[in-house]
């Protein structure tokens, strides 16, 4: 027998629909004034002579008409109403049951009902998110192909950026954002997020040029795209810009549009930009005021062939200066020791020094086990890279604590640890085990020879023979000069 039924002989003068999907979906996170509204609201629409407007509702079910309002932005939030006017306000019911649920509106409300969720919370002290914003949001999944959580992490951003926060400015502006990172191939969380810490950086280096230019404020949208396209487009380093900015003492009233000027001058240069860049990679080498050579400008534009950047190069020509090396030579050396090491962006140069930076601080740790200090030296490193390479970590350690107070320790730990290996020991108890085994037999082998020397019987000679064995230089003297 069902819970509920209609009494028998009971009759239906009319009946209002309401659809499964709404009792399974909205019903139970539903306030209570909203469902009242949202329930007589659909009867309204089948019965419009019942009420005209928030005033007649709010009447009907003796309720408060700011309340009533809030209740339709309840389910506009939800997607289940679309306001299309606000003198007077009027609304759409959107419905869900079967024969509606093929429109693709009504599948998004359901699809996008979790998203839709957050978003409201993004915004719920800014205003509301009507639904045609909302609709921006899912044009970027549906047509850009965003996934929903980059697209609510680009929706985050552009909320924090200049500009208007009301939901119609914000989502203006991120639809602008989310069309032209589509257009770099930007569509995953990871894109977004990469795509945030460039602007992060554009961001810093507007700032950077507002200071130099005593602007004292904060840089506007359009100066923000100017530093996004030198930087984007001209290639335009934080350097170029400071260099740049101090060229506009000339003017009375320096700004971003008389320093794009000059920026563009010096790209219409050609040649003088290479110029520039090699004349800022001496000063890293730590030979300002050199001029560059046409031999060094071609081993520039090499490099850069070679698929170096020039953030990249800057940084060899600081590592090759910190070594005290100050030639091309021994930067373009350096640079070939990165690009076999596959390092030659930026951000994978950086990466391999990192990766230096621990070899030798853990080489330097193994000279302490081995009772040396200081920095350990090119010899040093490469014997522990062979090793790492070759043998476990606990090996290495533990052959270095043998090696303390030896004459030539990198050697002797190499030959421990290659005996180690070729007899098969793999622990450290084997090989101190083996290691006191060897100086076990060592030691007894001195003791025998020792005592061997002791025993030696040494000959004793007569008066007669010790005499024989001297040289006479008197009857030698005396035979020269009867010669004579």
């Amino acid at each position: 027998m069902p819970f509920c039924s209609f009494s028998e002989g009971a009759a239906m003068f009319d009946v209002t629909p309401i659809e499964n999907m709404f009792l399974l979906e909205y019903l139970p996170g539903a306030p209570g004034d909203a469902l009242r509204v949202y329930l007589y609201a659909r009867m309204l629409c089948l019965h419009p002579e019942l009420g005209a407007g928030i005033g007649d509702i709010a009447k009907a079910l003796s309720m408060e008409e700011d309340d009533v309002q809030e209740a339709f932005a309840y389910w506009e939030r939800n997607g289940l109403v679309e306001k299309l006017s606000d003198r007077p306000p009027t609304y759409a019911m959107r419905m869900l049951h079967s024969e509606s649920f093929h429109d693709q509106r009504s599948r998004e409300v359901i699809r996008y009902k979790e998203l839709r969720s957050t978003v409201n919370k993004l915004f719920e002290e800014r205003g509301l998110v009507h639904e045609k914003q909302f609709q921006l949001l899912i044009d970027w999944i549906e047509d850009l192909h965003y996934t929903e959580a980059a697209a609510l992490k680009l929706l985050e951003f552009e909320l924090k950026q200049p500009g208007g926060k009301k939901p119609p400015a914000v989502f203006n502006r991120a639809d602008k954002r989310a069309i032209a990172w589509s257009e770099r191939g930007i569509s995953t969380v990871e894109d977004v997020e990469g795509a945030i810490r460039y602007e992060g950086r554009i961001s810093e280096l507007a700032s950077v040029v507002t200071t130099q230019l005593s602007l004292y404020r904060a840089p506007t949208v359009s100066e923000l795209e100017c530093v996004r396209r030198w930087v984007g487009e001209w290639n335009v380093t934080e350097q170029d810009l400071l260099d740049a900015c101090a060229e506009t003492t000339k003017s009375r009233a320096p700004s971003f549009a008389y320093l794009d000027s000059i920026l563009q001058k010096r790209r219409q240069q050609g040649d003088g930009e290479t110029f520039r860049q090699v004349k800022r990679v001496l000063e890293e080498l730590g030979r300002t005021g050199t001029k560059p050579t046409p031999e060094q400008m071609r081993m520039y534009q090499g490099w850069l062939e070679q698929g170096f950047d020039g953030q990249t190069i800057l940084l060899a020509a600081a590592q090759c200066a910190q070594k005290g090396m100050s030639t091309f030579e021994k930067l373009s050396w350096m640079l070939s020791e990165w690009g076999g090491a596959g390092a030659r962006s930026y951000d994978q140069a950086r990466a391999y020094l990192a990766e230096r930076q621990q070899v030798k601080a853990e080489a330097a740790e193994l000279l302490k086990r081995a009772g040396l200090g200081g920095e350990p030296g090119q010899s040093t490193l490469s014997h522990y890279e062979k090793w790492k390479a070759r043998y476990p970590a606990e090996l290495i350690d533990c052959a270095a604590e043998l090696a303390r107070g030896k004459a030539h320790v990198l050697s002797y730990m190499d030959k421990l640890l290659a005996g180690w290996e070729q007899e098969g020991i793999a622990t450290p108890e084997a090989a101190r085990a083996r290691h006191a085994q060897v100086a076990g037999a060592a030691r007894a082998s001195e003791a025998s020879k020792q005592a061997a020397s002791a025993n030696f019987q040494q000959r004793s000679y007569t008066r007669e023979e010790s005499q024989s064995v001297y040289f006479d230089l008197a009857k030698y003297y005396a035979k020269e000069d009867e010669g004579k």
